[in-house]
């Protein structure tokens, strides 16, 4: 069930935990249809180890920001107004603290 959840994409990062982790993507038996890309020498895998760092690393604060207002957005439309005016009665209830 972890390797499910860690190879799914998530909205509020756009990316696979694993791959933000790792910077490689997950295989699993769904996506072994794609072949992998062949890496020939280490400077090769090296720059392009970088270059997913770095844009996993620009990318994902972009997702969490988004996250953030679509959540946000979510709790004002489900928040309950109270309409209470001047000399309305309502119930007050004192809590005593133990302690």
């Amino acid at each position: 069930m972890l390797c499910v959840y860690n190879s799914s994409e998530h909205s509020s990062t756009g990316k696979q935990l694993y791959e933000l982790l790792y910077s490689k993507t997950l295989l699993v038996p769904t996506s072994l249809t794609n072949a992998p890309e062949a890496l020939y020498n280490y400077d090769d895998y090296q720059t392009e180890l970088k270059q997913k760092l770095k844009e996993s690393r620009h990318i994902a604060p972009e997702h969490l920001i988004q996250k953030k207002q679509r959540t946000k957005i979510k709790y004002d439309q489900s928040g309950h107004s109270i309409d209470i005016h001047e000399g309305d009665k309502v119930l007050n209830q004192d809590k005593v603290r133990k302690g």
